[in-house]
This record gives C-alpha cells, sequence and structure tokens, in this order.
C-alpha cells in the first residue's frame, strides 16, 4: 500500500521512517481512508513492540506518515536469510502476541 524510506526529521536531526502513500493509489478514496485510519490507529498505541507515529500528513497530493526509525534487519530479511532458529522464531511469535494485546486494548490493530 505505500513505500518505506529513510529520512531526516528536519530540525531535530533525526533519522525518519517516512511511509509514502503508492502514487497509484493516492487518487482512490478507499485506499487514502485505509492510510488516514492506519496513521491514526498507530498514533494512539504505546507500544514498545510498534513504531512511534511523530507526524502524518499531505504533501502535494501525496500523504504521508512520520514513525520511527529502528536500525536492524525487518523479518523479511530474517526469513530469506534462511531458517530460523526456534527461540527466535518463539522470541518473534511473542513480541507480535504483545503488539498485538497492546492494540486489541487500545480498542482494535492497525490493518
Amino acid at each position: 500500500m505505500g513505500v518505506v524510506f529513510l529520512a531526516e526529521q528536519k530540525g531535530l536531526g533525526r533519522r525518519v521512517a517516512l511511509k509514502v502513500l503508492s502514487p497509484q493509489l493516492a487518487d482512490k478514496v478507499e485506499f487514502r481512508e485505509r492510510f488516514h485510519r492506519e496513521a491514526g490507529a498507530l498514533a494512539k498505541l504505546s507500544s514498545p513492540h510498534v513504531v512511534h507515529v511523530y507526524d502524518f500528513g499531505e504533501h502535494a497530493g501525496c500523504l504521508f506518515i512520520v514513525m520511527q526509525y529502528i536500525d536492524g534487519d525487518d523479518l523479511g530479511s530474517l526469513i530469506k536469510g534462511g531458517p530460523l532458529s526456534v527461540d527466535l522464531v518463539l522470541d518473534i511469535c511473542e513480541q507480535i502476541a504483545d503488539a498485538l494485546v497492546d492494540a486489541h486494548r487500545l480498542g482494535g490493530c492497525a490493518s
């Protein structure tokens, strides 16, 4: 639905993850609404297992979310690297489950 870039937040000099709604979807009302819901849900959620939202907006018709950048491998990269150890899989599953618990306490999850 979107593309994520590594960016620097001007003024603060911190690295952030900048998620931008794909240009192919930017003119479609249903995707714009979904992107708005995602930003709102993430902004309300405070969890050590979910990135923090710093800002949300639109520039020149392009919707964006500015989020906490976390350095390191993402789950997709880990999986592509070959079989994971049982301990790592259990740790990842526990973190995902904890994030879902935090989201459900808030009243739902971002999609």
